[in-house]
């Protein structure tokens, strides 16, 4: 889990379909989180270019953008985004 989110979570208004978050502070400075889908408390993303699953409980990654933590970079092209989508489904053991 991200260190430097972590308290409970209720709801993501920050987050873009598609959306493509620099890290630009803290242990995972230069890491870009792809958003992939959402559960009940956590975001969850793939990470590049270290391409690893992270879970990011929700309002923590509200709180990652108001205090610049994260930055939108993009939101992705679907083309990319399929590419995206692939590497997290073969990461996750699921074809979607």
């Amino acid at each position: 889990m991200l260190s430097f989110f972590n308290l409970n979570s209720k709801k993501t208004s920050s987050l873009k379909r598609r959306g493509a978050y620099a890290v630009v502070t803290g242990d995972y400075i230069g890491e870009f989180l792809v958003y992939m889908e959402s559960d009940d408390t956590d975001n969850i993303f793939l990470s590049l270019p270290k391409m690893i699953i992270r879970k990011v409980p929700m309002d923590a990654f509200d709180r990652g953008v108001k205090n610049k933590i994260v930055d939108l970079v993009t939101v992705l092209p679907s083309d990319v985004f399929s590419v995206c989508r692939a590497q997290y489904c073969k990461l996750k053991g699921t074809i979607k």
